[in-house]
């Protein structure tokens, strides 16, 4: 079967995108059309002419340097916050540059584009291949598909797609343009536009709205199948090569979580039914069970079973108690009690586990574990 794929705009965690495509490609997934938003249409453009290794290799070593004419370790200070005298001397200068120049240069960034992106192998190829910019000039969002776009103008729109309103202005054809996400950051509708029924959605912003998402919806013309962050994304200037490479990891398992259907919320387990948790709740021995509810102040009161009670209350007490929020199900509480623990304990997430191998991870942990009721439940579930 195959699929059209939206990628949703943000600067440095395109790096996500490309970790997820990766996951969807190995697991033989295809694709009809692809488009983007900002950094959406330059993952698109190298998805779309077959070039996933160059592109994630390219991520993988990527620094701010390489597409902006800054030095890595001046941006570096300022994100971190140490603003040392030569730091502050230094940004200045360019910041006062940039008023100057009515925008941030992205002359290295198109150079980098012209090297890598062929249009006529965009031009060629079998997925289809499209963008969303905002034209100043005519205040007017721009869904484009290539052929929409003048034979040596396809790295123009690109540029266009991804320039940010701190950029200086992209021209296409006299005409000014400023970054799609202005318009529609996750082109879904443009998928919907050119017919396509069933569209992989990756996103890269949690919360962010997707433009006429309820008419999408209401209209029922495609599905939506998405990939996106349990978590907000670092900053979408962050181009620290540490960061990028967490972030192909993070896309490329969470694609994996939607391609499989994995339990967890962090965390990559196989899917257990939730039944089966509930019994491993209940198959508890009484004493441990009366043991935990002291711990977490419950009261017992004469007639009630505790093992409904472990099920109905102790367990999302405990789960409330975690930073995760909006748990709808037993399943939910369980994850978010034990997934606490795993994060804390630095248990690696970027790994497909069953059940079993999860707690066994845990239990090497109990030592350092000092709630005494969690302890309890890892250590008897």
């Amino acid at each position: 079967m195959k699929y059209g794929l939206a990628l949703e705009g943000g600067g440095a965690r395109g790096a996500y995108h490309i970790g997820a495509v990766k996951a969807l490609l190995e697991n033989g997934y295809e694709f009809d059309a692809v488009v983007g938003t900002s950094i959406g249409a330059v993952n698109a453009a190298f998805i779309a002419q077959g070039d996933i290794e160059e592109v994630y290799k390219m991520w993988s070593t990527l620094t701010f340097s390489d597409l902006f004419d800054i030095e890595d370790d001046k941006i570096r200070n300022a994100m971190n916050m140490n603003l040392d005298i030569s730091t502050v001397k230094y940004l200045s200068k360019k910041l006062s540059k940039a008023i100057k120049d009515k925008g941030i240069n992205t002359l290295k960034m198109r150079k980098l584009l012209d090297e890598k992106i062929d249009e006529k192998k965009l031009r060629k190829s079998d997925m289809k291949f499209g963008l969303v910019t905002y034209c100043l000039s005519d205040r007017n969002g721009e869904e484009l598909l290539i052929d929409d776009m003048e034979d040596g103008k396809v790295i123009d729109y690109i540029m266009a797609s991804s320039n940010l309103p701190v950029f200086k202005r992209v021209k296409v054809n006299d005409k000014n343009y400023v970054d799609g996400g202005v318009y529609d950051n996750c082109p879904v509708h443009l998928l919907e536009k050119i017919g396509i029924k069933d569209a992989i959605v990756i996103r890269t912003y949690k919360r962010m709205r997707i433009r006429n998402y309820k008419e999408i919806l209401k209209r029922g013309n495609v599905s939506m199948h998405m990939i996106e962050p349990i978590d907000a994304l670092p900053n979408i200037l962050n181009f620290e090569t540490n960061n990028l490479n967490e972030q192909l990891k993070l896309g490329y398992f969470d694609a994996m979580k939607m391609i499989k259907d994995l339990d967890g919320i962090r965390y990559y387990i196989e899917p257990i039914a939730e039944e089966e948790l509930i019994n491993r709740i209940k198959n508890i021995p009484y004493d441990k069970m009366e043991e935990i509810s002291s711990y977490t102040n419950t009261k017992l009161y004469v007639g009630e079973n505790i093992k409904d009670i472990m099920k109905e209350k102790i367990i999302p007490y405990i789960a409330s108690k975690t930073k995760t929020r909006n748990l709808e199900t037993f399943k939910d509480c369980i994850y978010a009690i034990f997934e606490n623990i795993a994060l804390e304990n630095n248990i690696n997430r970027y790994k497909i586990y069953t059940f079993d191998e999860f707690i066994e991870q845990l239990k090497k942990q109990t030592s350092n574990i000092k709630n005494k009721a969690v302890k309890l439940l890892i250590e008897n579930i």
